[in-house]
């Protein structure tokens, strides 16, 4: 009996392994399937430049539901149709990661902030903030047929200049997801 438990958990390590990278995301459109029904869904990044070191990334969600829904982030009542990735010249202090679930299940958000401090260069708290994918299957009035909800907060360890090495430190994620070739890129 416990030869064949052993057995099992060394074939499901990779597919546990795998949902636990998060999705490679660029500047640009990217093609991925965060609802979990198979189908690509549309990730969006593009820059809001400023000219100076601090523009930052726009990114926004989509689901493919037989044409293209906004996926928008809900915080208790307040919502958001975007989030961001910024940062400077020396460290990014928002940044997230779009994690895949399990074969068939939605994808986790999961968005790390850093309050500026003195400045972009000063090490800081960082707060990650977690979201599930929620369906309005029931028509719900007022609500959208999807949406990001958050479901919970936690900190890091440790101050950090740089929220992709929280990520990195303190969830294990490598390389970063949300790699946008930029001045403020968490692609370290």
């Amino acid at each position: 009996m416990s030869r064949s438990l052993v057995c099992l958990a060394f074939l499901l390590l990779p597919a546990f392994a795998q949902a636990a990278e998060p999705l490679p995301l660029r500047n640009g459109l990217n093609r991925v399937d965060f609802t979990g029904d198979g189908k690509p869904d549309l990730v969006t990044i593009a820059r809001r430049e400023n000219y100076n070191a601090h523009g930052f990334d726009v990114v926004t969600f989509q689901a493919d539901d037989g044409g293209l829904l906004q996926v928008p982030l809900f915080d208790g009542d307040d919502e958001t149709q975007f989030a961001t990735i910024r940062g400077g010249a020396d460290c990014v202090l928002h940044d997230l990661r779009l994690v895949p679930g399990r074969a068939g299940e939605p994808a986790t958000l999961i968005r790390a902030d850093r309050a500026l401090g003195e400045s972009y260069a000063d090490a800081a708290d960082v707060t990650f903030t977690w979201y599930a994918l929620r369906r309005n299957a029931d028509s719900e009035v007022g609500r959208p047929t999807w949406w990001f909800e958050r479901v919970r907060t936690t900190n890091a360890k440790r101050p950090y200049c740089d929220v992709g090495d929280a990520f990195r430190e303190e969830l294990g994620f490598t390389p970063p997801a949300a790699a946008v070739e930029t001045n403020a890129s968490p692609a370290r």
